[in-house]
């Protein structure tokens, strides 16, 4: 998973082990930073101030948690 804009996007292996793009997750502002947890849940950091919980594979995209300023990275601790 990368962010790529307003979008989360998955990544697989395609042919010749080259990485091919699936269909990306649309979210409501510009992406920054993700951070994958391991309950199936992407936490995606946002240039707004706001961190998005996104179900993956393909959403649904959860409400916004306003945290302020402009988280350039997140983490997802374990447990």
């Amino acid at each position: 998973w990368f962010t790529a804009g307003g979008s989360l996007v998955p990544v697989a292996p395609g042919a010749a082990g080259v990485l091919a793009a699936g269909t990306p997750v649309t979210l409501p502002g510009v992406a920054e930073a993700v951070a994958l947890a391991g309950d199936g849940v992407a936490w995606v950091a946002e240039a707004e101030g706001s961190v998005v919980p996104v179900h993956l594979p393909g959403g649904p995209v959860g409400r916004p948690v306003k945290m302020g300023g402009r988280p350039p990275s997140i983490v997802v601790p374990r447990g």
